[in-house]
Order: structure tokens, then sequence, then C-alpha cells
């Protein structure tokens, strides 16, 4: 499966069901040393900016929320995101302005 439809499908799971994150949610906090994450598999550890702390206000969010519908795929829009960030990635430019000073509006 592409990339983008794996963030999509991701995307959707926590639209329409989201306290099915907590239980992946609750095992990361466990592997947090202060500010550091030890990833399963990686030697090297990532340093964050807020570490276990973040990750349980995420939790305690997701355990009141309702689900919501599902979104659906739009290839167009799709396309148009994908030429977005061929335009201005090279350029590191952010923004929704491309480079020729277009936009979606």
């Amino acid at each position: 499966m592409e990339y983008d439809k794996e963030v999509f499908k991701f995307h959707n799971q926590a639209r329409t069901d989201p306290k099915s994150l907590i239980p992946d949610l609750r095992d990361m906090v466990t592997r947090f040393d202060g500010k550091h994450y030890s990833r399963p598999g990686k030697k090297a550890r990532l340093r964050t900016s807020e570490g276990a702390p973040a990750v349980n206000e995420l939790i305690e969010f997701l355990q009141i929320q309702n689900p919501l519908p599902p979104l659906e795929w739009e290839e167009e829009l799709r396309n148009a995101s994908r030429d977005h960030v061929l335009d201005t990635g090279p350029s590191g430019t952010k923004g929704h302005v491309g480079t020729d000073e277009s936009t979606s509006i």
C-alpha cells in the first residue's frame, strides 16, 4: 500500500474508533526515559520535547472522544497535494502558496 493511503487509513481509524489507538499509546509510554524514547528494534533513541506526559495527554483525550464518520479518499486531492510537495519541498518553502504564487483558493 502506498504511504499516503496508509496514513489516510490510520487517520480514518482514529476518527471512527479513537479508543483503538490507546493500547499502542500505553505501550509507547513505557518506552520513555525522561524525554528519550526507545523505538522497538532501533538502537538510537529519539529525544522528544515533552516525553511521556504528551502521550498520556493524548490517551486522556482519546478516552473521551466520540467516533466520527470516515473520510472518503479523493485521488484529485492526493495529486494536488503531491504536486504541491514536489513544488515547494526542494525550495524549503512552507505554507499553502506555490513557488509560482499559486494557491488553492
